[in-house]
């Protein structure tokens, strides 16, 4: 074939073109199959060299290319289309050899270069030509070499360009002419019978040559724009090409009747300047928009979608004159395009899919634009948004990609996504959709952006994760302006139209057992929506229509009037609109027909064939069509109504056809309609029976308190009961408490089965059963991931409502018994608790939902206490189920990831739950009858196992921390099993503490479960563990015996003690061994709904033991005393430190009676798990309402110190007692890092109040991705708002390095900005509508205070904060005018008042004191790094003691021993997990191992 090709004679042989043309198509052919191997022949036998000297020859027989024969112009555009393939794809030396001598006149470049130059040329040979410029204006190489003798050549500047008038009428007749003869060379008809008098029109050509002209003309017209940027002559082209109306002829050119030419110029049209478009040529780019051609022009649409979308972002007078139609003609595209009938076909599923893409992309690029929102938010924009989401479901097939409407603007209004799950077009609760758009109500409510990610699939795999408050409040961080109002308005529409009910309703319906059939759907004429399920009996509407009721038959209207009733059901409609159609039609020729019976929308739906027959309407199809909508019973009709109602004959037989399948189908089903019916029957009896059970509970509850004790002597026995347990700690005091007999008589001990060799056998409800899609169905998707989705949308309004009513309602809507029986009923219906977390996330919600607020002191409500009821049966179930798995402590079975969640969120329910219990209050009776009923409620909720099911997952906590999971090494399976952990321990000590302390006839039960395992398994006790939970369970002594003091003491019975905690305050030096000496003991806060009290330390200190005769209510020997008084009402700010333990409270200074600032108190929590309690009451006291609270605001200053000091990110921050090498004890602030440990001594009269107020979170049970912290990809919050300072904190804020102060101005900038956004959303948040209820504080301090007093309030407290400020600049400027450099370390030499007033703002010299104070507030008095590491002690004592043991820095020194006393247990656990952690990822060359100094007596805990 090559040597017939390179034959001269072949190429100038007129009558045998065509077998050229062949063999030339056939050596393409093996190109593209064997290319390297065909292009080394084609090159190494020189068939490049003797194709380009025949193209040569050839052209230089005439002196135009157009006076060349049809056959020989052939011959020329397939040899040089041949020979630029050649240039693509093969060897370098060929472009050289082909392209070098450029200025001979018979090289390539000069041949090619030859058509484009002349004024009228082939077609043919044009677009070979121009397509081998392409190729060189493409390669840099050659396009800076050729580049203007293309300009030249062809006068591209010029106004006579040789180009443009191809996409201009001036040559259309001669190249029609000239493309007709291709035509017909190629059709083998004689090219004399052409004849052309007329010049055509773009819309007639229909010559596919011309096409490819226009095809090439274009691309040649549109590199110039692309090559731009990269070239200026080719930017000067472009230029000229805008002058010569390049845009104007390319519009022009779209009448051409052919797909990819349209799509060639839509592409080309992308690059395009839009500015420039004029009012017409914008009009003919819109009328591309037609939902009519959508199956014909499927490309061109995409294009056209694209160009709009393009115009739509960079273009404001685009958007401003055109978007709103641009929006409604779009939508109609994707609504006409999803009603296409293609589910079958999955070419043209494929093809749909694509179009509808393109459309959800411009709309998601539209959602951007704040100007386009409020057009996508209108009905009239986006209409019958649950149609097309609908269509989705019917007319694709389960695995075809998603169509993600949901995900832009549309998709976020509630009203859109509601009626998705609701009325006509209700998705099945079984499929992907359904769970997409409950997942995005979730995530709008949530504050989630609205762009377009991931799959269903992706998104199912997001939603199985336990939640995380960071990611939440992050989220909310980063929306706009129009965002977050947006989300406010969302949330009021899911709160205040009872959105939880109808999402329930929702779900519920999945068992109801009804199919569905995949029939077609849509508003329009020629696609109804097919509802019949088979054809009506003889005679069944016949019988319907006797007796109902009729409208007149001279009255022409098809519309059922609102005060007419229903022929079948007889309803009337609530509003003023029609309610469903009228069996009636007016013909052409003026007949009315039809029987006038009319038939409501909803019996239109849901009655059987029987009563309606095949034939339905819609609302939705009424609406449209107005006027000219008509309906008619089936019987009603004659074939002519029939076949014109349907459309045509053919859609008539598939509807009754349809018809006939949904008969046979719904005859089916009729039995698993029944099992249907049977499953809901005992799903609602096993509501009820949870409900009168909780009713029971109730009764039960306060049965106690209907008597009161009839002798003294059963009185006085009680009160002796209750002073079994003295003021006592440690180990003595376990073993004095097994000899109470008071307890052993009346409790029957529990029988402990210790199974620590044996595998359990796990429930199958606690397993992972499903995936999401399940198995064996057509794409249907288990039902936890949508009631997941249902969860978060409901936790987000809990934990960060837009608006606090918002909380409050939701509150009020989730403690309704009816709602926690349904969704304890859907977690049944699952077949895992723990597939999506769905149990553990429910028990998360519920303990907010039902846990005491803040100021509240005491529950009354019957309703709260059952709902209460039902949640703690519920979490008593899940743990009592894990029990078998516990048993163990791990050393058989290791919890899964999601089985330690339920736990843990079982014990987080359980604990604030059962502090509802706590605080119940009865009127009317006794303090002893009140403890009385409260015990009772605890012994009849802790069934004998319970308490076994909470000391074992306490046990198996530790014990897993001590490897029993992963033996006596530190490795990665620890580190994320101990992370995975938290809080599990300081859960279920306070669990056990409140039912000791609740019930103290189980008191034995639960302290004997310590001395059976310890014997039975082996598994030896700390004392520091008892001393904890003995002091757990102390404290709620003293706060209930406090509590009658404060009311004694004031004379107000209804002044509760809401918290009560043991504090340090800085700066009152003393060491740990001197607390027990008299006077020295710590320190208390308590605060009350009324006021906050600072506690004198104990003057008696800490007794071992009571006298003996006192109770321990009594405080014996002497009671504490009140030292200080914090009034609410003088309260300015409240700040959390970075650490869990340290937080202020800034009061009011009064001086003479004035507001002179603020006076500053610091605390350091004994408890790290008290701060958060604290801080939010005391928030939550400190107004009346909502916008006169004090929000929690996080510290900066000594933040920020530190981490200029850290080189890495900080793991673990707590106050201790630090051993100095001199034997002195110093409260210290101690640091672990990746990479080292630092002590620091805080110097707090340094400390400054933050410039800027940001938002404190409460952070307790935020869980990150486990696997992300121990890969060390932990995703930072890019919004500093909410940043998060607690625990492993956000690495883009650890790891900044020490920087230098010239960067303070900018850091002054970011806190600004900081400040503004943080007041926004507070600002945002605090608004109430004037008809919501604001709440108040039950029987707080705020009762008694109007309008005038409130308004004095905020006005001191702003005036304490200016005067604070205004203190803080004078102090810089009195540094300033004493001059020296050192003074505030920010100048150079000494300047005067003025000077420095002149030179510097109030914020920065605001900025400059930060920067001085930063440097001095920390004293580093210890800092090793953990490469030196060389021993950590865990001390087995009551105290909570570590000693990390460090290598000398030289061989000879000796080693340092840091020995810190933590202030609880919990603090000296979470530093065990922090060093694993450290250790895991710090430790590559050696492994890190346990010992113990007693092996014999095994592992401690």
């Amino acid at each position: 074939i090559i040597t017939s090709v390179r034959d001269e004679e072949h190429f100038f042989d007129g009558t045998r073109f065509r077998a050229y043309l062949l063999q030339l198509d056939i050596l393409r052919e093996c190109a593209a199959h064997r290319q390297d191997t065909s292009l080394n022949m084609f090159e190494d036998q020189g068939l490049h060299s003797h194709l380009k000297s025949l193209i040569s020859k050839m052209m230089s027989r005439k002196d135009d290319i157009e006076e060349l024969g049809i056959n020989s112009c052939r011959k020329i555009g397939a040899a040089i289309d041949f020979l630029v393939l050649m240039l693509e794809k093969g060897r370098v030396s060929v472009a050289h050899e082909l392209l070098t001598a450029g200025g001979e006149a018979d090289s390539f470049f000069r041949l090619v270069l030859r058509a484009p130059s002349e004024e009228i040329s082939d077609p043919v040979v044009l677009c070979a030509s121009i397509g081998a410029l392409l190729f060189v204006l493409k390669n840099e190489e050659w396009r800076d070499l050729y580049l203007e003798d293309i300009i030249s050549s062809c006068l591209l500047t010029e106004p006579d360009n040789r180009i443009m008038p191809y996409a201009d009428r001036k040559f259309l007749k001669p190249l029609h002419e000239r493309c007709v003869r291709h035509s017909m060379l190629s059709e083998g008809t004689d090219q004399a019978e052409v004849v052309q008098t007329y010049t055509p029109d773009f819309n007639s050509i229909m010559n596919p040559f011309a096409h490819q002209v226009f095809i090439f003309v274009i691309r040649f017209l549109s590199v110039f724009s692309e090559l731009s940027a990269e070239h200026p002559r080719c930017k000067d082209v472009a230029q000229a090409f805008n002058e010569q109306g390049r845009d104007k002829k390319l519009f022009k050119l779209l009448q051409v009747p052919n797909e990819d030419v349209k799509k060639e110029i839509m592409n080309s049209l992308e690059r395009m300047d839009a500015n420039d478009l004029e009012e017409e040529e914008i009009e003919d780019l819109l009328n591309l928009v037609d939902p009519s051609s959508i199956e014909k022009e499927e490309l061109l649409l995409g294009a056209v979608m694209k160009s709009l979308q393009q115009l739509l972002i960079v273009s404001d007078v685009f958007r401003s004159n055109h978007g709103l139609r641009v929006l409604r003609q779009t939508w109609q595209i994707l609504a006409t395009n999803s009603a296409r009938m293609t589910y079958g076909s999955r070419e043209e599923e494929c093809q749909k899919r694509d179009l509808s893409l393109k459309v959800v992309t411009l709309f998601s690029a539209a959602s951007g634009q704040d100007i386009l929102r409020r057009h996508l938010k209108s009905e009239a924009v986006v209409s019958n948004f649950c149609c097309v989401v609908k269509n989705e479901e019917l007319h694709h097939s389960w695995d075809m990609d998603d169509i993600h409407v949901e995900l832009t603007w549309p998709g976020r209004q509630m009203n859109f996504l509601m009626s998705c799950l609701l009325g006509n077009y209700a998705l099945d609760p079984r499929r992907k959709q359904a769970f997409r758009i409950v997942s995005r109500m979730a995530d709008v409510l949530c504050g989630a952006p609205h762009k377009i990610w991931g799959s269903a699939l992706d998104r199912g795999k997001a939603e199985a994760l336990m939640w995380s408050d960071a990611k939440i409040r992050n989220d909310c961080g980063k929306l706009d302006e129009s965002c977050y109002q947006d989300r406010t308005d969302q949330q009021r529409n899911f709160c205040f139209f009872e959105g939880v009910e109808k999402l329930l309703a929702f779900l519920e319906s999945a068992s109801s057992g009804k199919q569905e059939l995949r029939l077609p759907i849509s508003w329009k004429r020629d696609l109804k929506v097919l509802k019949a399920v088979s054809p009506p009996k003889e005679g069944a509407l016949d019988k319907d229509k006797t007796d109902a009721p009729l409208v007149a038959k001279d009255e022409a209207i098809t519309h059922l009037p609102s005060d007419v009733a229903c022929s079948l059901c007889r309803s009337l409609s609530t509003s003023w609109e029609p309610h469903g159609a009228i069996c009636r039609r007016r013909r052409k020729n003026g007949q009315i027909l039809g029987c006038s019976r009319g038939i409501c929308w909803e019996c239109m739906e849901t009655r059987p064939s029987e009563d309606v027959g095949m034939v339905r309407a819609s609302k939705d199809e009424f609406d449209i069509l107005m006027d000219s909508a008509w309906w008619m019973h089936e019987a009603c009709m004659e074939v002519e109504d029939l076949t014109e109602y349907f459309g045509s004959t053919s859609a008539l037989q598939a509807a009754k056809a349809a018809a006939e399948q949904e008969g046979k189908a719904a005859q089916a089903s009729t039995e698993g309609v029944k099992s249907g019916a049977n499953d809901a029957a005992a799903f609602e009896a096993e509501q009820h029976a949870l409900v009168r059970r909780g009713e029971e509970f109730f009764h039960k509850l306060f049965a106690s308190s209907d008597s009161v004790p009839k002798t003294g002597k059963e009185h006085q026995a009680e009160l002796e009961f209750e002073d079994a347990i003295g003021d006592k700690s440690g180990t003595n005091l376990l073993q004095e408490a097994f000899m109470h007999e008071s307890w052993k008589n009346d409790v029957a001990q529990v029988a402990i089965d210790v199974k620590c060799f044996t595998a359990p056998e796990v429930p199958h409800f606690l397993q992972n059963v499903h995936s999401f899609y399940l198995s064996g169905t057509e794409g249907h998707v288990a039902r936890c991931y949508s009631l997941a989705a249902l969860l978060r949308a409901i936790y987000a309004v809990l934990t960060l409502p837009a608006i606090e009513a918002f909380r409050d309602r939701m509150v009020s809507m989730m403690r309704k018994e009816s709602i926690i029986v349904r969704v304890i009923g859907l977690i049944g219906q699952c077949d895992s608790y723990v597939d999506c977390n769905i149990a553990a996330k429910f028990l998360r919600m519920m303990s907010i939902a039902l846990r005491c607020s803040a100021g509240q002191g005491a529950v009354y409500e019957k309703h709260h206490l059952i709902s209460t009821y039902l949640v703690l049966d519920f979490a008593r179930k899940c743990l009592l189920a894990m029990q078998p798995m516990l048993s163990s402590v791990g050393a058989c079975y290791t919890l899964t990831l999601q089985q330690q969640i339920l736990s843990r969120e079982a014990l987080r329910a359980i604990k604030h739950l059962s502090e509802v219990i706590v605080r119940l209050e009865i009127p009317g009776v006794a303090p002893s009858i009140r403890m009385r009923t409260i015990e009772d409620a605890f012994d009849h909720l802790s069934v004998p196992r319970l308490g076994q099911t909470i000391f074992l997952s306490m046990l198996y906590n530790i014990q897993a921390d001590l490897g029993s999971q992963h033996g006596q090494y530190i490795n990665e399976r620890f580190v994320k099993s101990s992370l995975a952990r938290r809080e599990v321990t300081s859960l279920a000590s306070e669990v056990i503490a409140l039912y000791v302390w609740g019930c103290q006839r189980r008191s034995y039960e639960v302290f004997s479960l310590f001395a059976t395992y310890s014997v039975a398994a082996g598994h030896k006790t700390v004392n520091s563990y008892y001393c904890d939970l003995m002091g757990r369970i102390e404290l709620l002594h003293i706060r209930w015996a406090l509590e009658e003091k404060v009311q004694k003491r004031y004379g107000d019975p209804q002044e509760y003690i809401l918290q009560v905690s043991f504090i340090e305050i800085p700066g009152e030096q003393q060491t740990w061994r001197k607390a027990k000496s008299p006077g020295a003991g710590p320190r208390m806060l308590v605060v009350t709904n009324r006021r906050m009290l600072i506690l004198a330390r104990k003057r008696h200190g800490l007794l071992l033991k009571p006298c003996g005769f006192c109770p321990q209510e009594s405080f014996c020997p002497v009671a504490p005393e009140v030292e200080r008084e914090i009034n609410f009402t003088t309260l300015t700010r409240i700040i959390a430190g970075s650490d869990p333990q340290l937080f202020m409270l800034a009061s009011q200074k009064m001086v003479d009676g004035e507001v002179a600032g603020e006076n500053v108190d610091f605390f350091v929590c004994h408890r790290s798990d008290d701060r958060n309690g604290l801080i939010n009451t005391i928030s939550y006291l400190s107004g009346p309402t909502t916008d006169m609270r004090i929000m929690p605001s996080m510290e900066t200053l000594i933040t920020e110190a530190l981490h200029r000091r850290m080189a890495s990110r900080i793991i673990c921050i707590s106050f201790a007692m630090a051993r100095m090498p001199t034997g002195e004890e110093k409260l210290t602030m101690c640091v672990l890092t990746e990479i080292e440990f630092s002590g620091f001594e805080v110097d707090f009269d340094k400390w400054i109040v933050p410039a800027s107020a940001q938002p404190h979170h409460d952070t307790t049970g935020d869980h990150a991705d486990v696997l992300d912290i121990i890969e060390g990809e932990q995703k930072s919050a890019k919004s500093k708002t909410f940043m998060k300072v607690r625990g492993i904190m956000d690495e883009d804020q650890i790891l900044r390095h020490r920087e230098d102060d010239e960067e303070d101005d900018e850091n002054g900038k970011s806190r600004n900005l900081l400040a503004e956004r943080a007041a926004r959303l507070a600002k945002t948040q605090k608004e109430v509508d004037a008809g919501w209820i604001r709440s108040r504080p039950a029987r707080s301090l705020w009762d008694g205070f109007n309008e005038s007093r409130l308004e004095e309030v905020e006005e001191n407290r702003m005036r304490a904060a200016k005067k604070t400020e205004e203190a803080i600049v004078d102090s810089a400027e009195e540094a300033n005018t004493q001059g020296g450099v050192a003074c505030m370390g920010f100048r150079t030499k000494a300047v005067s008042s003025t000077a420095s007033a002149v030179l510097l703002k109030p914020d920065q010299v605001r900025n400059k004191v930060e920067t001085e104070r930063r440097k001095n507030i920390l004293e580093c008095i210890l800092k090793e790094p953990i490469v030196q590491l060389e021993r950590i002690e865990f001390d087995g004592g009551d105290l909570p003691r570590l000693k990390l043991v460090f290598k000398g820095k030289k061989k000879d020194s000796p080693k340092l021993d840091v020995d810190l006393l933590f202030l609880d247990d919990a603090a000296r656990e979470s530093w065990r997990r922090g060093l694993a952690l450290t250790l895991h990822r710090g430790s590559a060359d050696e492994q890190w191992q346990r010992e113990w100094d007693t092996p014999a007596a095994g592992p401690a805990f």
